[in-house]
């Protein structure tokens, strides 16, 4: 399949700011009765509209082929020319732009349909301030390599000429997905295997140093030998349909998709997201091999595909769904495994400090009951609220410590539910905690509980083993599975007896000791060691038993 909708190829990673700083860009099939072209500009710091939008300039006539921009300054006004000998249609620059922390900016090339406005492309060119500033976000981004220690055994030859490709639409810091594809980037490159990332969207420090998921899509076929395309797939992306068709091997990572109507409330958007994802679990089956984060991960991979294809058949043909389901069933078992999404947790916590000024502050909270997630619906953190404020009753200087992301409207219900409790200060919200932070907070939580309703893994779980904190975690979906016979799992929330279990794990020291120690033993499951090795075996297997067979 050609992949031939209208988008763009940065040539520069990143730009130093000068006098007049260049940059270029390659356009592909693009319209220029169809399309538009935008430069617009914001800090990458706080970019916040409108007191920290720089400005945009936009281009009717470009078209396809190689485009030189300029961007050069008046004071701390910008001005994007282009020395193609295009011109300027309309712009916009801020006259009052906030100066605080300016660099550096996120330049953002942008193709959008005349027609609608819709945005087709999008693409991000970071400018910095000095060589100085881009080093120190290289820094950033390459000594992770130093956070993975784990040079795992394995079984597998290893071809020299192998190149890797992870894909992912989203490679956020402190996100789950994004910490393993940094773990697997990491491991790869120390085995010396050639490993490039390519992404939709990304931290803009972390732009000059991956690729956009569109660039492999228009890679020559025949510079596709030996290529080995791993796949995360765990929210809508329309460009699954060409994936799955590069020719070369192709994993695909399923990480589990939460169920539309768990979120369509508070966030309808990422709802149909979620629905799009769903509904095109199929596309999958034509990768070489299926990666399920969990078992429950697959069964809820199996049951939508067959969901889909029994849909195509007349609902009277019972004998042929049946069979299909029957089918489909053995081809999903024959072509998956499961693997859990960490592969270096504990080598990562080893190399990260406390920060003490912060632990202090929270010992002072009192007893720290702790989720950590995203504060989102199918999460059910009212619930989390709800079973606290019971505990209140009998511990009255315990904190509830909420770490995680949230929706700006669930938050607010929250926060509204909160309210009308009572006792506000008792409740904390922490979203954009360090490592380091996060680190203290473990290190000071007495309890760790989740409500959740949705859980493709849950790596906050393993992490609450590995800093030894007794859980307490609604028996559903995969956390079961993960925590084994080890915490203490509810079926429902009975906010008096969770609140009665939550003061035992605390005031009784041997009841709390025989929780922890079996936590332990069930997290001997997620060692570095381990988990590297089951990596590295799954997926090199893969590729070499695809060579073999081409």
């Amino acid at each position: 399949m050609d992949y031939n909708r209208p988008y763009a190829i940065l040539r520069e990673d990143y730009i130093i700011k000068t006098s007049e700083s260049t940059f270029t860009v390659d356009f592909f099939n693009l319209n220029t009765r169809e399309h538009f072209v935008v430069i617009d500009s914001y800090p990458c710091k706080a970019p916040v509209h409108p007191q920290r939008h720089i400005g945009w300039f936009r281009f009717d006539d470009i078209n396809n082929g190689e485009s030189k921009f300029s961007v050069s300054w008046d004071k701390q006004e910008i001005n994007v020319k282009s020395l193609s000998g295009k011109n300027v249609i309309d712009k916009w620059v801020n006259t009052e732009v906030e100066t605080q922390d300016l660099y550096p900016i996120s330049l953002r090339i942008v193709i959008r349909k005349k027609f609608n406005n819709e945005i087709v492309f999008e693409d991000k060119l970071i400018m910095y301030s000095s060589v100085i500033d881009y080093e120190a976000d290289k820094s950033y981004f390459f000594t992770k390599k130093n956070h993975v220690n784990v040079v795992a055994p394995h079984q597998q030859i290893i071809d020299k000429k192998l190149k890797v490709c992870i894909v992912l639409r989203n490679f956020f810091d402190k996100d789950a997905i994004g910490y393993f594809v940094w773990d697997s980037w990491v491991l790869l490159s120390l085995l010396g295997i050639q490993t490039e990332i390519f992404v939709q969207n990304c931290e803009d420090r972390f732009r000059p140093f991956v690729r956009n998921a569109k660039e492999l899509l228009q890679e020559d076929k025949s510079s596709l030998k030996n290529t080995l395309v791993f796949y995360n797939y765990s929210i809508k992306d329309e460009d699954i349909e060409y994936i799955k068709s590069v020719p070369c091997c192709k994993i695909a990572h399923y990480l589990g998709i939460t169920e539309p109507s768990q979120l369509r409330i508070f966030d309808a958007e990422l709802a149909e997201e979620c629905k799009y994802g769903l509904e095109n679990l199929d596309n999958l089956l034509d990768f070489d091999l299926i990666i399920a984060n969990s078992e429950s991960s697959r069964r809820e991979f199996l049951y939508n595909v067959i969901k889909k294809k029994n849909t195509e058949l007349s609902e009277s043909n019972i004998a042929k769904q049946i069979y299909l389901r029957k089918s489909i069933k053995q081809k999903v078992y024959k072509k998956s495994r499961i693997l859990p999404p960490i592969i270096s947790m504990q080598a990562t916590w080893e190399n990260v400090n406390e920060d003490l000024e912060f632990k202090e502050k929270i010992e002072k909270l009192g007893d720290i009951i702790l989720y950590v997630g995203r504060l989102y619906p199918n999460k059910r953190v009212a619930d989390v609220i709800d079973i606290f404020r019971e505990y209140l009753k009998t511990n009255p200087n315990a904190t509830l410590a909420l770490v995680g992301g949230s929706h700006t409207s669930y938050k607010k219900y929250l926060q509204h539910k909160i309210e009308k409790y009572g006792q506000g200060e008792r409740f904390v919200f922490f979203q954009q905690l360090t490592k380091e932070q996060l680190k203290s907070m473990y290190q000071v939580a007495k309890v760790f509980i989740t409500m959740s309703e949705h859980e493709g893994f849950c790596v906050p779980l393993v992490e609450a083993m590995n800093f030894e904190i007794p859980i307490i975690a609604r028996a559903s979906t995969a956390m079961p599975e993960v925590l084994g016979n080890s915490a203490k799992l509810v079926c429902n929330k009975d906010c008096v007896s969770i609140s009665a279990e939550i003061h035992r794990l605390i005031v009784d020291e041997d009841y709390r000791r025989n929780i922890i120690e079996k936590q332990n033993k069930q997290f001997e499951n997620y060692t570095d060691m381990k988990l590297a090795s089951e990596f590295l075996n799954t997926i090199l297997g893969c590729y070499n038993q695809y060579e073999n067979n081409h």
